[in-house]
């Protein structure tokens, strides 16, 4: 069986109406998934998006990680992990990515998955969502940049902070239509509790 596994890198790379307030942006580093910013040509310029915008990482997929390292290292961006596929291995953590979870499991209690994962969590990511009946949404609905949508992703965050999880949190951008720099803004604001 394949397996998706999530090197965590301890490199020294370094809802409508109320604006949201941020529970964790004190306590957590905060990362962008390298598919959200697909639409910024080079390296160097995603690197440089990342520090601007203040994200203190990013995570990566194979093929041009030496790269990604130096351009990263350079402006001061840590690399929090890189993904690939592996065949079976017991030896893996385990990472929440809140659409997949409301895509396959719908809207549930996540604070009884979480205490039970939490000894071997060691990845959160997280975007802006619908609630309902997630499991017959597409991903433009369950991938949104932070702020956007109904799901209460401060209450997940909350449960985290509670439960003490320490990791980084990242924000997914997968399929986003927005400019990198657009979305990326937006949800750092809301991250920070600045967004609206």
């Amino acid at each position: 069986m394949m397996r998706t596994l999530i090197i965590t890198a301890t490199l020294s790379l370094g809802a409508a109406g109320l604006a949201p307030q941020s529970c964790c942006a004190a306590d957590n580093e905060f990362y962008a998934m390298d598919n959200g910013i697909r639409d910024v040509k080079s390296i160097a310029d995603k690197a440089a998006l990342l520090r601007e915008l203040g994200y203190d990482g990013v995570t990566w997929r194979p093929g041009t990680t030496a790269e990604a390292v130096k351009q990263m290292t350079a402006r001061g961006v840590k690399m929090h992990a890189l993904m690939m596929n592996l065949a079976d291995d017991d030896n893996i953590g385990v990472s929440l990515t809140l659409c997949h979870q409301l895509k396959l499991q719908g809207v549930q209690d996540l604070a009884p998955l979480l205490k039970k994962a939490l000894p071997g969590l060691f990845i959160v990511q997280v975007s802006g969502a619908e609630s309902g009946d997630t499991r017959s949404m597409g991903w433009d609905k369950l991938i949104q940049p932070l702020g956007q949508g109904s799901y209460d992703v401060n209450g997940l965050l909350q449960i985290l902070e509670d439960l003490g999880y320490q990791g980084p949190i990242g924000v997914i951008g997968f399929g986003i239509r927005q400019p990198a720099s657009q979305h990326l803004r937006q949800s750092i604001a809301f991250w920070r509790g600045t967004g609206e």
